[in-house]
């Protein structure tokens, strides 16, 4: 922790002083950058919602292509299925009816920790974005305080 200097002396007074409305100023720029580099992502994800919606209502505003779409679908899903078929005849001419159980029970499995990887990664994400917005709330109020002190 940093002496406080001498009160009889006015100038270490003023450069101490002076030195710590440095710091305080170099923080408030870190802070303003901070937030503006927030601003930046949260514009693009803003962004990217948008775009999402729009792609959504170009969907469901052509019509009658929706059921060439839904055709198209229809064909990869059913190639899907006959793929996991022909895979399962595979398996089963290799290693047995038992193997085709555990497959299923591995692809359960897998589904499951898949939506508990996702639902902690949106845990994160909520407690990163609200990390952020305290960040953010906090450096907004040092500017106003600085503002109105008129440090800055």
């Amino acid at each position: 922790m940093a002496q406080l200097p001498d009160p009889s002396d006015p100038s270490k007074v003023v450069q101490t002083a002076l030195g710590g409305i440095r710091e305080a100023i170099k923080a408030g720029r870190d802070i303003k950058e901070t937030a503006k580099e927030v601003n930046a992502f949260l514009d693009e994800e803003a962004r990217a919602r948008v775009n999402f919606k729009r792609r959504q209502q170009e969907v469901q505003r052509r019509g009658d292509m929706m059921y060439i779409d839904a055709i198209n679908e229809y064909r990869i899903l059913a190639d899907i299925r006959s793929q996991k078929d022909k895979a399962f005849k595979q398996i089963e001419r290799e290693f047995g009816r038992r193997a085709i159980q555990e497959v299923n029970d591995l692809e359960v499995r897998l589904r499951r920790e898949r939506k508990e990887l996702q639902r902690e990664y949106d845990k994160d994400r909520k407690a990163s974005r609200n990390e952020w917005l305290v960040i953010i709330l906090i450096s907004a109020m040092i500017y106003g305080i600085l503002k109105a002190t008129k440090v800055w």
